[in-house]
């Protein structure tokens, strides 16, 4: 038998390999796209944090705090998002440790920044949620449409 290299592994043929089912070079084979996997992990990594799974069930319950700004003009009132003053708060978090743990979540770009003033707000990214949870399902076998 033939030592492969990297590249051959993927594209052997069944009578090479000798594995019970035919291997194959077809899109459909690969489950996940190498940007997908990267992007799905690096989200992973952003909520392995307990502080940051808390942060984005905050804002997944919205504001707290009546007496701050209203909404800014022009901007969607069903999703105005928590002040970083109502998290510091909640939290009972300095403001330099909780920006930190607010950056790690911008960057995989679950949480969005709105800054009004001196405020600044911070609301889930509901498309971004809905496309890590339906990467998830597809991994699962359920699909986008899936439970």
């Amino acid at each position: 038998m033939k030592e492969l290299d990297e590249n051959d592994r993927s594209s052997v043929a069944l009578s090479e390999c000798g594995c019970s089912e035919a291997c194959s070079d077809s899109p459909d084979a690969e489950p996940i796209s190498l940007d997908d996997a990267d992007r799905l992990a690096r989200m992973a990594a952003a909520l392995a944090d307990p502080i940051r799974v808390r942060i984005v069930a905050i804002l997944a319950s919205g504001r707290t705090c009546c007496a701050l700004p209203e909404t800014a003009p022009g901007s969607d009132p069903a999703n105005e998002g928590v002040c970083i003053c109502e998290l510091t708060s909640i939290l009972d978090m300095g403001q330099s440790k909780l920006s930190y743990h607010m950056a790690k979540l911008k960057e995989v770009e679950l949480v969005r920044e709105d800054r009004r003033g001196k405020w600044n707000y911070y609301s889930l990214d509901g498309s971004q949620v809905k496309k890590y949870l339906d990467q998830i399902r597809g991994l699962c076998g359920q699909g986008p449409s899936g439970c």
